[in-house]
Protein backbone atom coordinates (compact mmCIF):
# COMPACT_ATOMS: atom_id res chain seq x y z
CA UNK A 1 0.00 0.00 0.00
CA UNK A 2 1.42 3.41 -0.93
CA UNK A 3 1.41 6.52 1.21
CA UNK A 4 -1.22 8.02 -1.09
CA UNK A 5 -3.51 5.00 -0.58
CA UNK A 6 -3.09 5.14 3.18
CA UNK A 7 -3.78 8.88 3.21
CA UNK A 8 -6.91 8.46 1.07
CA UNK A 9 -8.13 5.70 3.37
CA UNK A 10 -7.68 7.95 6.41
CA UNK A 11 -9.40 10.86 4.68
CA UNK A 12 -12.51 8.75 4.12
CA UNK A 13 -13.03 8.29 7.86
CA UNK A 14 -11.87 11.72 9.13
CA UNK A 15 -14.18 14.41 10.49
CA UNK A 16 -14.45 17.84 8.87
CA UNK A 17 -12.37 19.40 11.64
CA UNK A 18 -9.57 16.90 11.11
CA UNK A 19 -9.75 17.43 7.35
CA UNK A 20 -9.46 21.20 7.77
CA UNK A 21 -6.35 20.80 9.93
CA UNK A 22 -4.90 18.25 7.51
CA UNK A 23 -5.35 20.67 4.61
CA UNK A 24 -3.60 23.42 6.56
CA UNK A 25 -0.76 21.09 7.48
CA UNK A 26 -0.27 19.83 3.92
CA UNK A 27 -0.23 23.40 2.61
CA UNK A 28 2.30 24.31 5.29
CA UNK A 29 4.53 21.41 4.29
CA UNK A 30 4.27 22.31 0.60
CA UNK A 31 5.09 25.96 1.29
CA UNK A 32 7.97 24.95 3.55
CA UNK A 33 9.46 22.66 0.92
CA UNK A 34 9.14 25.33 -1.79
CA UNK A 35 10.80 27.92 0.46
CA UNK A 36 13.69 25.58 1.26
CA UNK A 37 14.30 24.65 -2.39
CA UNK A 38 17.46 26.14 -3.82
CA UNK A 39 17.21 28.49 -6.84
CA UNK A 40 18.69 25.87 -9.21
CA UNK A 41 15.88 23.49 -8.19
CA UNK A 42 13.14 26.04 -8.91
CA UNK A 43 10.32 24.61 -10.97
CA UNK A 44 9.03 25.98 -14.20
CA UNK A 45 5.49 25.11 -13.09
CA UNK A 46 3.52 28.38 -12.68
CA UNK A 47 1.55 27.04 -9.70
CA UNK A 48 4.72 26.26 -7.76
CA UNK A 49 6.23 29.62 -8.72
CA UNK A 50 3.12 31.38 -7.38
CA UNK A 51 3.57 29.49 -4.07
CA UNK A 52 7.15 30.75 -3.91
CA UNK A 53 5.97 34.30 -4.60
CA UNK A 54 3.41 33.98 -1.79
CA UNK A 55 6.15 32.98 0.63
CA UNK A 56 8.01 36.17 -0.26
CA UNK A 57 4.82 38.28 -0.20
CA UNK A 58 2.97 37.97 3.14
CA UNK A 59 -0.04 39.92 1.84
CA UNK A 60 -0.56 37.45 -1.00
CA UNK A 61 -0.14 34.51 1.36
CA UNK A 62 -2.66 35.98 3.80
CA UNK A 63 -5.12 36.70 0.97
CA UNK A 64 -4.90 33.10 -0.18
CA UNK A 65 -5.31 31.84 3.38
CA UNK A 66 -8.33 34.12 3.92
CA UNK A 67 -9.94 32.89 0.69
CA UNK A 68 -9.44 29.29 1.85
CA UNK A 69 -10.95 30.02 5.26
CA UNK A 70 -14.01 31.63 3.68
CA UNK A 71 -14.65 28.41 1.77
CA UNK A 72 -14.80 26.31 4.95
CA UNK A 73 -18.32 25.32 6.05
CA UNK A 74 -19.79 27.08 9.07
CA UNK A 75 -20.49 24.99 12.17
CA UNK A 76 -22.96 25.73 14.92
CA UNK A 77 -21.22 26.20 18.23
CA UNK A 78 -22.69 25.03 21.49
CA UNK A 79 -24.55 27.87 23.22
CA UNK A 80 -22.90 29.50 26.21
CA UNK A 81 -24.58 28.89 29.53
CA UNK A 82 -25.71 32.14 31.05
CA UNK A 83 -27.58 30.96 34.16
CA UNK A 84 -24.94 29.44 36.39
CA UNK A 85 -26.00 28.46 39.89
CA UNK A 86 -24.27 27.82 43.15
CA UNK A 87 -24.92 24.12 42.78
CA UNK A 88 -22.77 24.13 39.62
CA UNK A 89 -19.85 25.26 41.77
CA UNK A 90 -20.48 22.76 44.56
CA UNK A 91 -18.33 20.12 42.87
CA UNK A 92 -15.29 22.38 43.45
CA UNK A 93 -15.81 22.76 47.21
CA UNK A 94 -12.71 21.68 49.11
CA UNK A 95 -10.52 21.43 46.04
CA UNK A 96 -8.36 24.56 46.49
CA UNK A 97 -4.82 24.03 45.26
CA UNK A 98 -2.03 26.33 46.29
CA UNK A 99 -0.86 28.15 49.39
CA UNK A 100 -2.53 31.53 48.83
CA UNK A 101 -6.06 30.73 50.03
CA UNK A 102 -6.04 33.40 52.74
CA UNK A 103 -4.74 36.08 50.34
CA UNK A 104 -7.37 35.26 47.74
CA UNK A 105 -10.14 35.17 50.33
CA UNK A 106 -9.06 38.58 51.68
CA UNK A 107 -9.01 39.99 48.12
CA UNK A 108 -12.52 38.71 47.44
CA UNK A 109 -13.85 40.16 50.68
CA UNK A 110 -12.26 43.56 50.00
CA UNK A 111 -13.42 43.85 46.40
CA UNK A 112 -16.89 42.31 46.39
CA UNK A 113 -19.91 44.52 46.05
CA UNK A 114 -23.15 44.41 48.01
CA UNK A 115 -25.70 41.96 46.66
CA UNK A 116 -29.08 43.19 45.57
CA UNK A 117 -32.04 40.83 45.86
Amino acid sequence: MTYRDILLQEIETASDEVLAEAIDFIRFLKTKSVAQASPDQASSDPAENSNLEQVNDPKAAFSTFLADVKQLPLRRAAPLRQETKGEDLSKFVGTWQGNDLEDCLRLVQETRSQSEF
